[in-house]
């Protein structure tokens, strides 16, 4: 019996990066300093990471949240301890950066976003590619999004399961969505998106039936901020700052079907990463070894 079962594909972006350029009154050095305010500056003690690079203790972090743990600084200690399966996930991920920009910067920042106003999902709905505002169109969005009405969310899986049962399982809702737009017109969808209206769960049936707006947008983007579990991330001010580094990009990781439940039971959809950026799951596949093939493994990290 092997070990892992799937493939976890995590998609991120605007995961930023703040480096302030600091001078070592001691020596005259000039280095780049990469933590925030209010956090020791001892430049022999920081632990550096490449810019291009993403720290294995953050893939550690995301697979902590996503199994209901609570993630665990890199730079102070708050009493918990790196559990076996994180570490050991965080270990067999690989990386692959899609985008890497650079911007400078000469004053002090601040940073304060949802997800779901700042991020652009593209659909391709009525034989167009369709921008959507609403945020990614995640499997656990959609559940969390129709499950206060009882059997919204079963008639949704029924459909879903008759109509593309390969994006259902593994998990890929831009599949599932593209495939219900193209079969708009049949009784059973059609029945699905009039219940979906009368149960105030329009937005979703918009996205359906590729429903636009002036700006040949789909409709009722805003109406998206009222699905749950939307995480914000914090406000944090930066003094000095020089250059920020945004990376997007993906993560797979390897997980067996106990995972898989894990992350199915407590994962609320999407996530924050370093600071400003947000990651959700775009997919699963069967799990295969070549996988360490596709990508760069994490920035080493000394787990204690």
């Amino acid at each position: 019996m092997r070990e892992y079962d799937q493939l976890v594909h995590v998609v991120f972006s605007g995961a930023q990066k703040y480096c302030a350029i600091r001078t070592n009154a001691k020596t005259g050095e000039t280095y780049e300093f990469h933590q925030k305010k209010g956090e020791e500056e001892r430049f022999e003690n920081r632990y550096y990471i490449p810019e291009d690079r993403i720290c294995m203790s953050t893939v550690a972090n995301i697979v902590r949240y996503m199994t209901g743990q609570m993630p665990i600084p890199r730079f102070r200690d708050i009493g918990l301890k790196w559990d076996n399966l994180s570490k050991s996930t965080a270990k067999l991920s690989v990386i692959n950066l899609s985008s890497i920009s650079e911007e400078f910067k000469t004053r002090t920042m601040g940073k304060e976003e949802c997800w779901d106003k700042g991020a652009k999902t593209f659909l391709f709905l009525d034989g167009k590619l369709r921008l959507s505002l609403s945020g990614p169109i995640t499997q656990t969005r959609i559940r969390l999004f129709l499950s206060d009405k009882e059997g919204l969310w079963e008639a949704f899986t029924a459909i879903a399961n008759k109509y593309d049962p390969d994006g259902m399982k593994r998990g890929n809702m831009q599949s599932v969505i593209e495939t219900l737009n193209k079969e708009k017109n049949s009784k059973d969808i059609a029945n699905f998106t009039a219940l979906l209206r009368n149960s105030k769960k329009k937005p979703l049936s918009n996205i359906i039936n590729c429903e636009l707006d002036d700006n040949g947008n789909i409709l009722s983007a805003n109406g998206m901020k009222q699905w749950k579990h939307n995480p914000r991330v914090a406000r944090y001010s930066y003094r000095d700052v020089n250059k920020v580094i945004s990376l997007a990009g993906e993560i797979i990781f390897p997980a067996s079907n106990d995972t898989i439940q894990l992350i199915y039971d407590n994962f609320p959809g999407a996530g924050t990463i370093l600071e400003g950026g947000f990651y959700y799951i775009s997919y699963f596949e069967e799990y295969h070894k070549d996988y360490l093939l596709t990508g760069t493994a994490p920035y080493p990290y000394n787990f204690k």
